[in-house]
């Protein structure tokens, strides 16, 4: 299974531990994704929902909800109700039984994010800090 997660790195670095569930499924995820997911569901309270819930539920159209990259499939959507925002998982499948997990939230997090190494992209004409 892949992780694509902005500030993964960052997370294990960061006092006062609010992103440790993270930390652990991104510890899990190599050995066991079931269980790394049922824990993250299980700490941020996670909701398995259809795009529409999803929307609604965050306020916003997450890209992950859309049409997933080529050769893969939606296996599961998870509205997350992390310590600093609603995130929204997408769990993307291959025929193969890979996984591809995405992590897509929309917040002004800068202070929180104050310090930590990043480097600044442009994606869809849109400036990010990854």
């Amino acid at each position: 299974m892949s992780l694509i997660a902005f500030g993964l790195s960052w997370t294990a670095h960061t006092p006062g531990g609010h992103h440790e569930p993270l930390r652990t499924y991104a510890i899990l995820l190599g050995t066991n994704p079931e269980i790394a997911q049922q824990h993250l569901v299980e700490q941020y309270s996670g909701q398995f929902v259809s795009p529409d819930e999803a929307v609604r539920l965050v306020g916003y159209r997450p890209r992950s909800v859309d049409v997933p990259p080529s050769g893969f499939s939606c296996d599961k959507l998870i509205v997350l109700d992390m310590p600093y925002c609603k995130c929204v998982q997408a769990d993307w499948q291959r025929e193969d039984g890979s996984h591809l997990a995405v992590f897509d939230h929309k917040s002004q997090l800068d202070d929180y994010f104050a310090g930590q190494p990043s480097i600044h992209i442009e994606c869809v004409q849109t400036a990010v800090a990854v």
